[in-house]
């Protein structure tokens, strides 16, 4: 379990990270962004736009970054684990992936957007 915790913590920083470099790249004043949703906040604030950014905004909604962020959040706010008898839970939770599918993810799409990056 701490091995997935440290995998899911540093996964979390390089994709914040990643954001920062987006950000940079697209010329918005520096900030630590937490989310793609954020920095298209920001993009839109200065009425422009970016598919790199669109694209992290639908993961964010549902895929791999989903994932990471919602491990991320367990991770730093763990949930009392003590049933509580009364409360009969409906929702089925999405499965989680693997930090080992996480990083897969994320080189993907570093290693795609940074190619699309080079031909600008």
């Amino acid at each position: 379990m701490a091995q997935q915790e440290t995998a899911v913590f540093f996964l979390y920083r390089a994709y914040t990270t990643y954001l920062r470099e987006l950000a940079e790249q697209l010329k918005l004043p520096d900030q630590a962004f937490q989310s793609a949703a954020a920095l298209a906040a920001q993009l839109d604030a200065v009425h422009r736009m970016a598919e790199s950014v669109n694209e992290l905004v639908a993961s964010e909604q549902s895929g791999w970054v989903a994932s990471l962020q919602r491990q991320w959040q367990a991770c730093m706010h763990p949930q009392n684990s003590e049933p509580k008898a009364d409360v009969i839970l409906t929702a089925v939770a999405e499965p989680e992936w693997a930090p080992a599918e996480l990083l897969a993810a994320f080189e993907s799409l570093l290693e795609r957007q940074r190619m699309t990056g080079e031909e600008w």
